[in-house]
């Protein structure tokens, strides 16, 4: 892609870059699919955080799992993008680079200038800066989208029947293992 030219995944929040600009999709194979091939499975109750293997799982069963880690993760991305709007809505009039990257798109973006409060507002939220700087997209549309994946999950969470020994919550698969299925 050229110049100021904005894919469409980039555009409606779909996509990301990473750190060397390569435009990666979302999910780059289907983790309902490649989970099948798995006799043994890493879970972890996403209420009291326990952990344990499961296997004799049915394909259902996987993908019911893989649909719960999925809405886990997406509350996840939810809740760092929400961090991130409150840390940009404390500073209305900054055009800081960090601000402006993720507002505009790049052939709409206004000039960048340094903004000291909002480096140290940055600076004492790691996570957020780290977050930043791996990730290429644009708030608002990522917001939405995100919101509306979770609202579907939501819709759907009664099909999730795997649930943990100990408190009865919702189990997810461990995230290393399920990174591994993308």
């Amino acid at each position: 892609m050229g110049g100021g030219e904005v894919s469409a995944g980039e555009e409606y929040g779909l996509n990301h870059r990473d750190t060397e600009g390569t435009e990666l999709a979302m999910i780059n194979c289907d983790p309902a699919e490649a989970i099948l091939k798995h006799l043994v499975i890493p879970v972890f109750c996403v209420k009291c955080g326990s952990q344990t293997r499961l296997d004799s799982l049915s394909d259902s069963e996987k993908k019911s799992l893989v649909e719960m880690t999925s809405f886990q993760n997406a509350l996840e991305e939810r809740r760092m993008l929400i961090r991130i709007k409150q840390l940009f809505d404390r500073f209305p009039d900054s055009k800081h680079a960090s601000i402006m990257c993720k507002l505009f798109p790049r052939d709409r973006r206004p000039g960048f200038e340094p903004d000291a409060a909002f480096d140290e507002a940055l600076g004492n939220q790691p996570d957020i800066k780290k977050y930043l700087s791996k990730r290429s997209f644009l708030l608002p549309a990522r917001l939405r989208a995100i919101e509306a994946q979770v609202v579907q999950y939501q819709n759907e969470l009664s099909d999730y029947s795997i649930q943990c020994q100990k408190c009865f919550d919702l189990l997810a698969i461990d995230k290393e293992f399920f990174n591994q299925l993308n």
